[in-house]
């Protein structure tokens, strides 16, 4: 409705038809996962994807003589970041139960998709893959014994530290990545200690102007119209019409930005409504977690941890399918769970972490 009166007849039909697909691809996963093949296949295809993507794009790029900042296929730049909460998924729920051969393998993978989404340079997936990672753990953490716990909290933060140390040593030698990490600072400092008034004289790259001037603008639009806003795909197109630099012709910095713009309060909240609902499926999840069949909690890890993942990269990425698609498919995911056979089951001995080998 506000797209029909505020963008026009087109951009509300494709809205419907984009919430339509949503739509179904929401309950066909919800619907066809809860089985353990179905779960299986689902995870094994889904990762094997997401692998043969992420190496489509390091290949593209190298085959092209770009040794860094893969950024010409667009979305495929943050397929290597997925991989890597994938991969860390995989090896969880293979560790203890799994041949030597089988850690290795996942070992390699996830050492393989740190390096190659280092090397892609898209800095938000680099904290989205941190938060899925941590997300995983913390999933997991209640099924584990105190000493398992604790072992397992030392080598997360360990694997950290190497990756975080690795990468401060490699940067100096590469100069996209020194680049990318003195942009990050930047940014912080003029988003943090900055008058926003003199973001775009303090600003060190064409990156960080065009995305404080997208902050700067989106907060205008909000502050003009907070309770509709000024209808879906009017930011862009509004920009576009300015007599202003190609590099301020952007979206919105995230996509909370543009939902505040584009639909006011009333699309934040939402937005809000959404990531509760899950959530709150998600608590009863928990309820039950001791007693989940071994396919139910790799849906659940991956969900929770695909959610934790979308969220962040959210917050600093807007505009496209690509944003409803990193809550809908983990919600769809975390939905797949059939908790109510769980509640009135009278099944209540507490299975281990050693049983769930994916």
């Amino acid at each position: 409705a506000n797209a029909a009166i505020q963008s026009g007849f087109g951009s509300a039909l494709k809205e419907l038809i984009q919430f339509g697909l949503f739509g179904l691809m929401f309950i066909a996963i919800a619907q066809l996962n809860g089985t353990r093949k179905n779960a299986r296949s689902f995870f094994l295809v889904f990762f094997a994807a997401l692998i043969v993507l992420s190496l489509i794009n390091a290949g593209w790029h190298l085959a092209h003589g770009i040794t860094s900042g893969w950024k010409a296929l667009d979305d495929q730049k943050i397929t290597h970041s997925i991989v890597v909460v994938l991969a860390g998924i995989w090896l969880a729920f293979n560790w203890q139960t799994s041949s030597s051969t089988k850690r290795g393998l996942g070992i390699f993978l996830i050492l393989l998709a740190i390096v190659l989404m280092l090397m892609a340079g898209e800095r938000k997936a680099w904290g989205a893959a941190v938060i899925g990672m941590i997300v995983t753990f913390a999933v997991l953490a209640p099924l584990q014994s105190p000493a398992e716990l604790s072992k397992r909290v030392v080598t997360l933060a360990c694997a950290l530290i190497a990756i975080g140390g690795a990468a401060a040593l490699i940067a100096p030698q590469v100069p996209y990545l020194s680049k990318q990490f003195s942009s990050l600072a930047n940014f912080a400092d003029l988003l943090l200690f900055t008058d926003s008034e003199e973001w775009s004289s303090g600003a060190e790259t064409l990156s960080n102007t065009g995305r404080l001037f997208g902050i700067q603008m989106s907060t205008f639009f909000y502050h003009e119209n907070p309770v509709f806003g000024i209808g879906p795909g009017n930011y862009i197109k509004t920009i576009r019409g300015m007599n202003i630099d190609d590099v301020f012709q952007k979206g919105a910095h995230n996509e909370l930005l543009r939902i505040a713009a584009e639909l006011g309060n009333v699309g934040l909240m939402l937005y809000a409504v959404l990531y509760v609902t899950v959530l709150s499926r998600m608590i009863r999840v928990f309820a039950v977690l001791r007693q989940l069949e071994p396919h139910h909690l790799l849906l659940l890890v991956t969900g929770a941890s695909l959610l934790g993942y979308g969220f962040f990269i959210n917050v600093f990425l807007a505009g496209g399918g690509l944003n409803t698609y990193f809550y809908i498919l983990p919600s769809a995911l975390i939905y797949s769970i059939p908790v109510r056979a769980y509640t009135t089951s009278s099944r209540s001995s507490p299975r281990k972490m050693i049983h769930y080998a994916a």
